[in-house]
């Protein structure tokens, strides 16, 4: 839009006073009495006028016209005479006067300066047609200045008419030309210009010509601070708010007074905070508070409030949100989205009720506002956060159905939902909503869904229903390799109640013959292998696991196909080679391998044991100590210190079991009356410590105080058997050592402590000459512990053993 009426005319205005104040000039001396003469009665009138005895001087003129019509003083009292009229406010009889000027004097001077005054007339009474035809008459005038005047106002009389085209061409031809001292309306020409295209929506050119404004010379200071200003606007409306940041901070540097400086300090507070700097646009929306401490802009409170969002002080934002809610001059829009923030910050300080309360009371004003589904959004993952899922649940469903599009929190709001949903166990419900988040497009989490919506079927006890979700994951998203595994797992335990126990690896097989890369091929293998182990086709699964173990790019699947081969050479009893490939998995990082059954970890450890792979075993133990089952972690705890025992690492098998005391020190502060497993499980594996450092009573102790509590763990016992048949030994009983030793094997089949108490025995037995026994026990030894027994038959109580044996038959 152009400059408003109040200030775009006042150049011609100050033009048309000029000529009245210097014809008033003329003025310098009195009247004569004698009005005889065509200059008396002339000099008489203007006595009238000087005393501003306006009304008696409109009377001498009009008779001085009538009297001397053809006189040389006839345009100068016929001009004064319209001068009398206006100051007496008559404009009828004004206009008229001007037109007979006109008429009667075309190409006098005064004529032009009455057409501009005419013209300035007529605009500010809004009669632009009117104004029009008074300017156009100089359009052709020989004066550029007068000419381009008149051309200016011509097109401003245009532009209230809505004739824009027009105008605008007349704008462009004035400010094509250079700007100077005396063409005074080139600049503003620009300025409407730049205007329009604001208006237009065109911010690039409008930001292009109130650049030029800026910069140029010959622009008047007001002009030049109001395009500053504008071009910064113009910026902000590109949303380039660095550099509208920069075009307001000029504006306050080169005017801090000016006309715009309150409104661009404003609106420097918005371009830091939509900059996202925060601190900076609080403290601008201080400095203005500090600057007009007597105004009050309910958007300064906003933009300062936004700011304390921005930096997370909820708690300083509160106050500002809610007394701009309060505030009855705000605009309904920021009323509306104060009351939004508001609940923004409640929820921020998890102030649940008020949240709460503040959601509905927004709800029940704002029916259709666009925040609605935020504010039912937050006040249901709100909910959600405290279990209230009812509350949760009808919050998010409402928030699920209004948010549109790709909106975040679209997603997370059915998320939540689903979630709420499956803990109130509304199973289908929930489904439901895992299906409509799995038909979003591209999304990057819908085969999780499919899974989750499958998983709710089962749990219903839909199979059917199940079975076409895990079905479709598999067919519209096989390269989810979880997931996929997962459907595929449910499938094979769904399909034999349905009649359908081959179907899954038919799915499999079909996806196969369809595989185009390594990759794929290596992942469908593996889910064919998968299946099989599951119905526990071990001679075919151990098949399809090896093929996609041989695929080229096998790595995506590899770790887990490892640990399913495993599982099924362990089940058919080719233990060796299962150890062996148990070991490939468990030699990677933590992160990288699939998750191990804690039974099966155990059984490892103690075979890699009995193999004398000591690493493996102790790598297992020490995994397994950060369980959060604590009766899990005092068994690997005590695996692992008589590993480090065994090795003699004496001070870190007691750091293990000093760090398993602590850990069930605090489990029972934190949870009095907790049932653990009793301390004589740790006190047994101390005796061996003991035992092993040659502290043999304090062996003899523990394992005595182990024996005497009934129930105790039989690894326990046996540990404490041997223990006690050893140290009584070395302490020279062996009479009494002799049970403990058998006890050791005969009621027990460890590993580790049932052979080292037979060697003993068999010691025991070959020094009280008891050679049947201890052949007996050799044999026995041999056939249970093969490799043990090939350790020790240098020994030479077994060599005694074998000397003494009588010869064949």
């Amino acid at each position: 839009m152009s400059r408003s009426p109040s200030i775009l005319p006042r150049t011609l205005r100050v033009a048309v006073g000029a000529v009245a104040m210097g014809l008033a000039l003329l003025v310098a001396q009195e009247p004569a009495p004698d009005l005889a003469t065509p200059e008396s009665h002339y000099r008489f009138a203007e006595g009238l006028f000087f005393r501003k005895f306006y009304d008696l001087a409109e009377k001498e003129y009009r008779s001085f016209t009538e009297r001397f019509p053809e006189h040389a003083l006839g345009p100068e009292a016929s001009y004064r005479r319209i001068l009398c009229l206006r100051h007496l406010r008559q404009e009828p009889a004004m206009l008229e006067a001007m037109d007979r000027f006109q008429e009667r004097w075309p190409d006098h001077k005064l004529a032009v300066q009455l057409a501009l005054w005419k013209g300035d007339l007529l605009y500010n009474r809004q009669d632009y047609a009117g104004a029009e035809a008074c300017f156009r008459r100089l359009t052709a005038h020989e004066d550029s200045v007068l000419r381009e005047t008149a051309l200016y106002f011509v097109a401003q009389c245009q532009e209230r008419q809505d004739k824009p085209d027009a105008a605008l061409a007349i704008y462009r031809g004035l400010a094509e030309s250079p700007f100077d001292d005396r063409h005074s309306y080139r600049p503003y020409a620009l300025y409407a210009m730049a205007i329009a295209a604001q208006r237009r929506g065109d911010n690039v050119s409008a930001g292009e010509q109130f650049q030029r404004l800026a910069e140029a010379p010959a622009i008047p200071s007001t002009l030049r601070e109001e395009a500053l200003y504008r071009l910064a606007e113009a910026r902000f409306a590109r949303e380039a708010y660095g550099d509208a940041l920069n075009g307001y901070e000029r504006v306050v540097a080169e005017f801090p007074e000016g006309a715009f400086a309150r409104e661009a300090r404003k609106r420097l507070a918005w371009a830091r905070y939509l900059t996202g700097d925060y601190a900076k646009a609080a403290g601008a929306a201080a400095d203005w508070r500090r600057l007009y401490p007597e105004a009050r802009d309910v958007e300064v409170d906003f933009v300062q409030a936004l700011s304390l969002v921005g930096l997370e002080d909820h708690a300083a934002a509160l106050p500002l949100f809610q007394g701009l809610a309060a505030a009855t001059a705000a605009p309904e829009d920021i009323v509306r989205r104060a009351r939004y923030q508001e609940v923004v910050c409640l929820a921020a300080l998890k102030r649940y009720e008020e949240v709460l309360a503040g959601a509905d009371r927004f709800a029940a004003d704002y029916p259709k506002a666009g925040e609605l589904p935020l504010v039912h959004f937050i006040a249901g993952t709100l909910c959600h956060a405290n279990g209230d899922h009812e509350k949760a649940a009808a919050y998010l469903r409402r928030a699920e159905d209004a948010l549109v599009g790709a909106a975040p929190q679209r997603e997370e709001a059915a998320r939540l939902l689903a979630d709420s949903l499956v803990k109130l166990e509304r199973l289908g419900d929930a489904a439901a909503v895992f299906r409509r988040l799995a038909a979003t497009p591209d999304s990057p989490r819908a085969a999780y869904y499919l899974l989750k919506a499958g998983e709710c079927e089962r749990q219903l006890g839909n199979h059917d229903g199940a079975i076409r979700d895990f079905e479709d994951l598999l067919e519209k998203h096989p390269q989810a390799e979880a997931e996929s595994r997962r459907a595929l797992q449910h499938l094979g335990e769904l399909y034999p109640t349905a009649g359908r126990i081959d179907r899954a690896i038919q799915i499999v097989q079909d996806l196969l013959a369809k595989a185009t890369t390594p990759p794929e091929r290596a992942r469908l293998r593996f889910y064919a292998g998968y299946l099989r182990y599951q119905q526990d086709a071990h001679e075919a699964a151990v098949e399809d696991l090896r093929a996609a173990l041989g695929e080229a790019e096998a790595g995506s699947v590899a770790a887990a196909a490892r640990f399913y081969l495993g599982s099924a050479l362990l089940d058919m009893g080719r233990q060796d080679e299962a150890l062996d490939t148990f070991a490939a998995v468990l030699s990677l990082p933590a992160t990288d391998r699939p998750p191990f059954p804690v039974d099966l970890l155990l059984r490892l450890e103690t075979l890699y044991y009995a193999r004398n792979q000591l690493a493996l075993s102790e790598g297992i133990c020490r995994g397994l100590l950060e369980n959060a089952d604590l009766s899990v972690a005092q068994r690997a705890a005590l695996r692992l210190s008589s590993i480090l025992a065994a090795q003699s690492r004496f001070d870190a098998a007691g750091a293990v079991l000093a760090d398993l005391r602590r850990r069930r020190q605090e489990a029972l502060a934190s949870e009095p009356g907790l049932a653990l497993a009793p301390e004589e499980e740790i006190i047994s594996a101390q005796a061996e410590l003991f035992l092993l450092q040659d502290q043999i009573p304090k062996a003899v102790v523990a394992a005595e105080q182990c024996l005497a509590v009934p129930g105790l763990d039989q690894e326990a016992l046996t540990r404490a058997r041997w223990v006690l048949a050893e140290a009584l030994t070395r302490q020279g009983h062996p009479a009494q050592a002799l049970p403990y030793a058998i006890k050791a094997y005969i009621l027990d089949d460890h590993p580790s402590y049932s052979p080292r108490a037979m060697v003993l025995a068999l010691r025991l037995l070959v020094s009280q000459q008891r050679l049947d026994e201890a052949r007996t026990t050799w044999t026995e030894l041999r056939q249970r512990y093969p490799v043990f027994a090939e350790s020790v038959a240098a020994a030479p109580e077994v060599k005694a053993v074998i000397e003494a044996q009588p010869p064949p038959g």
